[in-house]
């Protein structure tokens, strides 16, 4: 029971750092860049967001894991990042 109860937590709290990060960069991309994006983030969540749920389960499983599986975390960290990188892309793509 307490192994859901942690994924939920985990899960709810990555799609709220995610958001959260999207929008700071947004934000920072609208001022550096000088444009407004193409669209919004509900727009351009899906299938992102299958990503985001996918490396976030990835890291709850290797942080309520034991210490010697690594390559879990990071391989959830990196697919986060570009999961990130592929909607702020779509964010301010021209098409």
């Amino acid at each position: 029971m307490t192994d859901i109860l942690w994924y939920l937590l985990f899960i709810s709290i990555g799609l709220v750092l995610d958001w959260a990060m999207s929008e700071r960069l947004k934000t920072s991309l609208e001022y550096f860049l000088k444009r407004s994006p193409i669209v919004r983030y509900r727009e351009a969540l899906f299938p992102r967001v299958l990503f985001t749920l996918i490396s976030v389960a990835l890291i709850a499983y290797a942080t309520a894991q034991s210490v010697t599986k690594n390559a879990p975390f990071f391989i959830g960290v990196a697919i986060f990042l570009m999961s990130l990188i592929y909607g702020l892309n779509r964010l301010f793509a021209t098409d």
